[in-house]
């Protein structure tokens, strides 16, 4: 009971202070500011084991495909980063033991750059980069008013779609989430005024209530955020559940059990 007492209250002080780090990361204009503020350091060892796969042109930097895969023993968090953007912390993404060091997503380049993942493992930080051309960029400019806003979820569940498929001792998890991801950086077409920031901020993934996957965005995630990650030790009737919160307090979740 006496070390329950003093893990809780570990909780209790430091969940606070990794809050402040992670929304320290977010706002950070430059990519060693936010490695700091998130990790603690900025040494960075480039990694032949991780790959980033995605296209060497995009057309649209509102909405650019990116796979992470990498064979880095123990690794609890994956970040992503686009130095060029105004803001270059896209997401990080905290893993269980029992996920697999690979998500696919899709993300918003301000402009032609360079795609950094980090991989964290024993407090070591492995890296990798690609570099993306971009015909048109996705984090400004201006846009008609926004048409997919959403003032409250209606019907739980109902902003979700997730699908499942278990082969070979691995489970993929698919998942759509409707949201606008406004970046606060694009003007109404019609007013001229800032549309307001309006984005996810954290999904949290579930098996039979136990975090498997925590995704934490910035803006720099796409409309419509879809991910996809693959996890082990998942069985049949298993209960996945979702949910996700976002910068103006409106959250949803879905469960679904594995087939």
């Amino acid at each position: 009971m006496k070390h329950s007492f003093y893990f809780l209250l570990f909780l209790f002080y430091s969940l606070p202070i990794w809050a402040e780090r992670s929304a320290d990361a977010f706002a950070a204009k430059k990519m060693d500011q936010a490695l700091i503020a998130l990790f603690g350091h900025n040494q960075l060892e480039n990694s032949p084991n991780i790959l980033i796969s995605a296209p060497d042109i995009a057309e649209s930097g509102a909405r650019v495909r990116i796979e992470i895969s990498g064979e880095i023993d123990h690794t609890d968090t994956i970040a992503i980063f686009a130095p060029q953007n105004p803001n270059p912390l896209i997401a990080y993404f905290e893993l269980s033991k029992d996920t697999i060091p690979y998500i696919k997503t899709n993300i918003k380049m301000s402009k032609t750059g360079e795609i950094i993942t980090v991989f964290r493992s024993k407090d070591t930080l492995y890296t990798t980069k690609k570099t993306i051309k971009v015909t048109v960029g996705g984090c400004g400019g201006s846009a008609p008013p926004p048409t997919g806003s959403i003032k409250k979820v209606v019907k739980p569940g109902a902003s979700i779609r997730m699908k499942t498929k278990t082969k070979l001792g691995q489970t993929e998890i698919k998942t759509i989430i409707k949201h606008p991801m406004e970046t606060g950086q694009v003007k109404n077409l019609k007013t001229g005024e800032l549309i307001p920031a309006h984005y996810i901020q954290q999904v949290v993934y579930q098996n039979n209530q136990k975090n498997i996957m925590v995704a934490n965005w910035g803006t720099g995630i796409s409309r419509d955020p879809y991910t996809k990650f693959l996890v082990k030790n998942v069985k049949s009737g298993d209960k996945i559940k979702v949910s996700w919160s976002d910068n103006q307090s409106m959250s949803d979740s879905l469960e679904k059990a594995v087939k």
